[in-house]
């Protein structure tokens, strides 16, 4: 049996997810495709080389116990739980069935993290 990239790219996750555990407080993303485009999309951001340290930051940030720098709020149309660490600059959603929606170095700093808390 012979796996195209894409099965083989799941299937890598799917060993990580199992072998690494990097998800003790969430549920995760909602799938490899998911996790692999913000994975790419914010790592050189974030100063992370790793799959698994992307899916241990964003899983600690989203849903971990909260440290004296992170702020939390809830964001009204979709009951998402939303942190912002003022100490690194770091967002993060995390859904109310318990996936992470995103986590990433804001651009714009505190300001994302408060007028996400308005939308």
């Amino acid at each position: 049996m012979i796996l195209s990239r894409l099965e083989w790219f799941r299937l890598r996750y799917r060993l990580m997810v199992w072998l690494f555990r990097p998800y003790k407080y969430t549920r995760g993303f909602e799938d490899y495709e998911d996790f692999r485009r913000h994975f790419r999309k914010h790592k050189s951001k974030l100063s992370i080389k790793t799959e698994i340290e992307y899916a241990r930051l964003a899983d600690k940030l989203c849903g971990g116990p909260r440290d004296a720098n992170t702020d939390e709020a809830i964001r009204v149309h979709d009951n998402a739980k939303l942190r912002y660490n003022n100490a690194t600059n770091v967002f993060g959603v995390l859904r109310p069935d318990n996936v992470i929606g995103t986590c990433f170095w804001s651009n714009t700093g505190r300001r994302y993290y408060e007028d996400e808390c308005q939308r």
